[in-house]
């Protein structure tokens, strides 16, 4: 099973500042449960933790389906 990453590490692995990675995440680039959770389930106002692996499946999808993403938010 993959290790879940912190907010820190994932947006050194993106290579960008976590304000980037907050936007992209408000704009429903990445979806709760599946890219992201709450380090406490409880707790809406606790950390992220991040699967790189489905982050890295999403951002390797072609053009065309990231843009129809965020046309739909």
């Amino acid at each position: 099973m993959e290790a879940w990453i912190s907010n820190t590490q994932m947006c050194s692995y993106l290579g960008v500042h976590r304000n980037t990675l907050y936007k992209l995440r408000q704009k429903d680039y990445f979806r709760k449960g599946i890219h992201y959770r709450f380090k406490d389930p409880l707790n809406e106002r606790s950390g992220k933790v991040w699967k790189r692996s489905a982050v890295d499946q999403l951002l390797s999808s072609p053009d065309h389906v990231l843009r129809r993403r965020i046309k739909k938010a």
